[in-house]
């Protein structure tokens, strides 16, 4: 998943401020309680945004991320129909999932390999890492999501 230092490190960056991982709480509800108390709630938007942030980018370890595709799938399958449609739709594009060349992609932009993959294709397309791929093919639910 993505490590709290880096959640803090971007928050602070995001909001030029100096939390701590004290200044975390988890998940409580009601959601709505908190937000009318000025609690920054964390939602899919500033997901996206940490995920293409330069501290998310300089932070992010290949080992970390099957962790981060998991987290993604077992968010997605959490929601309700409705919830899932826009969580699914936004996860498109956002990258994260290395390639390659640990880059992080967004499912939309990164590709399985197939057998007939040639070399000659690697420079215009992203292939979906090969130690991710190797354990999101170890998990049918996750690759049929992806």
């Amino acid at each position: 998943m993505i490590s709290k230092q880096t959640f803090i490190n971007y928050i602070n960056q995001k909001l030029q401020n100096n939390f701590t991982i004290q200044s975390l709480v988890s998940d409580i509800k009601p959601i709505d309680a908190l937000s009318r108390i000025g609690v920054k709630i964390f939602d899919i938007d500033d997901l996206e945004s940490l995920l293409v942030s330069d501290v998310f980018i300089n932070e992010h370890q290949l080992e970390d991320n099957f962790t981060l595709v998991s987290f993604m799938y077992k968010q997605s399958h959490s929601l309700n129909q409705d919830e899932k449609i826009i969580w699914n739709e936004k996860l498109k594009n956002t990258p994260f999932i290395f390639d390659q060349n640990q880059k992080i992609k967004s499912p939309k932009h990164i590709y399985f390999p197939s057998v007939e993959f040639s070399e000659d294709f690697s420079s215009d397309i992203s292939i979906i890492h090969s130690d991710v791929l190797t354990q999101i093919n170890q998990n049918s639910s996750i690759k049929n999501w992806l």
